[in-house]
């Protein structure tokens, strides 16, 4: 004869990630998640389900007790009495069937947040945990990008990456949770998000940025146009930066005076989110012509030779030195042109620290005309210095001789 322990005792036993609840007669299996790769334990009777979170029973059901309620699933754990059974969902509820008779099938309205089940031979247990409450609203980890530079400013658009966490509560609702925020124009800014968990708590975040998108605007002291050799000029940049972060820094290169000719210099500034702009300046080193003679409307006969002198100078009326000035002799760069003729260059007299040509006047001019003479000098295509002056065409004189010395 069996004792009581042998006959109707439940016994539980998972072989496989296949949950298996037993008492004499009574056999349950439940198909866990991991069930479909594992490999098969017996063989489910015909017409059975393997379907994940389901219960398959079979042998004795004099009271209903291997008939599986139809549409049972979500299933985590078995339990089997005599005479009745027992299966506990995930959500925590519990369904009971089988045999009644003594209540062990008649679960208790309300019955929730159940963690464990049991079945005697005529009665049924369950623990309750207790109910998870979560009453902490996410919380953001922001990340920005791209960072922000030194000075805390940004020339892009930034976009900020929330990252919520729920740590140990309801876990966040991705529908309901933003995911990052992008600014727009230009400014100090304040992005925010919000992100709402499972159990309806919501946080909020924000985040500020400072975005600066113009390039500053440069307006140098330096125009361009002439400026005198061996003078010392300042250029200043004039820098002004209207995206709103500021001038960080700003400079121009220095004005070369020590040759004439064409020159450029650049400009630079650069606002304090990393905006940059440069502006080129053109000028041109040029010289004066000083002591020229001769002084304009000089009489002169007409056909004769008229000798052009003067001096080249710089800043201040200091004549250029002679190494330069022989050059330019040298290379026929200082002409004198009387109007209509062709340009005469100009020999240099270190001596003299002048520059002398000398022009034709034509023959069949007519008396009292004023006829012009410049005086240029160039380096490359570009004019350096320049003067005019000009001569008047005298009236010619005739001489009348004395009747008493015609008789002589």
């Amino acid at each position: 004869m069996r004792s009581s322990s042998e006959v109707g005792a439940p016994a539980l036993v998972r072989l496989r990630g296949v949950a298996v609840a037993a008492v004499v007669g009574v056999v349950f299996a439940m198909t866990a998640a991991s069930a479909a790769s594992a490999a098969p334990v017996g063989t489910i009777p015909p017409g059975a389900s393997a379907t994940s979170g389901t219960v398959v029973a079979w042998g004795d059901n004099a009271f209903g007790q291997t008939a599986v309620p139809a549409g049972l699933a979500d299933v985590v754990a078995i339990a089997a009495g005599r005479f009745h059974s027992l299966a506990l969902h995930s959500d925590g509820t519990v369904t009971a069937w089988g045999s009644n008779f003594f209540g062990q099938s008649a679960v208790p309205a309300g019955l929730a947040n159940v963690v464990a089940i049991t079945a005697g031979y005529v009665l049924s247990m369950a623990i309750v945990g207790v109910a998870s409450v979560d009453e902490v609203a996410p919380v953001p980890s922001a990340a920005q990008a791209p960072a922000a530079n030194a000075a805390g400013w940004n020339n892009t658009d930034v976009t900020v990456s929330w990252n919520w966490s729920d740590g140990d509560g309801s876990g966040i609702d991705p529908a309901a949770c933003q995911a990052t925020t992008t600014s727009v124009g230009e400014g100090a800014q304040i992005l925010s998000g919000s992100c709402t968990d499972r159990a309806g708590n919501t946080g909020t975040a924000t985040h500020p940025v400072k975005i600066d998108k113009t390039a500053p605007t440069l307006r140098p002291t330096l125009k361009g146009g002439l400026i005198w050799y061996g003078s010392k000029v300042t250029v200043k940049a004039n820098a002004t930066d209207r995206g709103g972060s500021g001038i960080a820094s700003s400079s121009c290169q220095p004005v070369n005076t020590s040759t004439p000719g064409p020159r450029t210099l650049t400009c630079t500034a650069t606002d304090r989110a990393g905006n940059t702009t440069t502006v080129t300046v053109d000028y041109v080193v040029g010289l004066t012509v000083t002591k020229l003679s001769p002084p304009a409307k000089t009489k002169t006969k007409a056909g004769s030779a008229v000798p052009v002198t003067f001096t080249l100078s710089g800043s201040g009326g200091k004549p250029i030195p002679a190494t330069l000035a022989q050059q330019l002799s040298t290379t026929c760069a200082v002409k004198v042109t009387l109007r209509g003729n062709t340009a005469t260059c100009a020999t240099y007299n270190p001596t003299k620290r002048t520059f002398t040509a000398t022009v034709k006047i034509p023959k069949n001019l007519t008396p009292r005309s004023v006829i012009p003479i410049s005086i240029t000098a160039i380096a490359g295509t570009t004019t350096i210095a320049s003067a005019t002056t000009s001569v008047t065409i005298a009236r010619e004189t005739h001489r009348t001789e004395h009747p008493e010395q015609s008789h002589r």
